[in-house]
């Protein structure tokens, strides 16, 4: 994937925590890859990496649900979906 196409994906996550459901889109780009090379969900990062600690994750949420709280590192929060757009 060429670095133009690569800075205009987004992805649509979907994020539940204490049985509410947070979506949020964000920007891809190429500091942050939230998608990878093929165009692809990054599963490692999101799972494993950065984006799979509640910390992180909160942060994501609390840009589009300013009443989200944030939180320490832990793995409450769940993502329950994901979508390339």
């Amino acid at each position: 994937m060429d670095k133009e196409n690569q800075d205009n994906n987004r992805i649509k996550l979907t994020f539940e925590h204490k049985g509410i459901q947070y979506p949020i889109v964000i920007r891809n780009s190429a500091f942050f890859p939230w998608v990878n090379e093929e165009g692809n969900y990054d599963w490692f990062w999101w799972e494993e990496g950065n984006g799979g600690c509640d910390c992180n994750r909160s942060s994501f949420i609390k840009e589009e649900f300013p009443e989200f709280e944030e939180m320490d590192c832990g793995s409450l929060i769940e993502l329950i979906d994901y979508e390339v757009i």
